[in-house]
């Protein structure tokens, strides 16, 4: 298994912590720096506290979970990011990061980024 098939097996093994409502917007990713993991992070929905409807719900993505995960350990720029989604069929879903995300990767040290994209095939972006 190569470095990239290893982070986003793990990537999608972090979306099962995610608490989404549906299975298929369940997000993980996994940051590393060489082969060493640096931390994971799934993506997080709650419900306002004020509101009385289900539907007014905020998520934390699960990019900026592991980014602030990593935080607690000293580690170099350079680092790499995967991403992953597996829909409700069991299929790869597309999980490529968005534009604020990104921007969070770049300004943390993200220099590479790796998802599935829309036919469950990996794709990267360089920061």
């Amino acid at each position: 298994m190569n470095q990239v098939e290893r982070g986003l097996s793990v990537a999608l093994a972090a979306s099962l912590l995610s608490d989404a409502p549906r299975t298929g917007l369940c997000m993980g990713a996994a940051l590393f720096h060489g082969s060493r993991l640096l931390s994971v992070g799934a993506n997080r929905w709650t419900t306002h506290p004020a509101s009385n409807n289900e539907d007014f719900t905020r998520s934390l993505h699960a990019e900026h979970v592991a980014l602030l995960r990593r935080w607690h350990y000293d580690a170099p720029s350079r680092m790499t990011l995967y991403v992953a989604r597996k829909r409700e069929d069991g299929t790869l879903g597309c999980s490529k990061p968005c534009a604020n995300c990104m921007a969070l990767a770049r300004l943390a040290g993200v220099r590479r980024v790796f998802f599935y994209n829309h036919e469950g095939k990996p794709e990267e972006v360089l920061l």
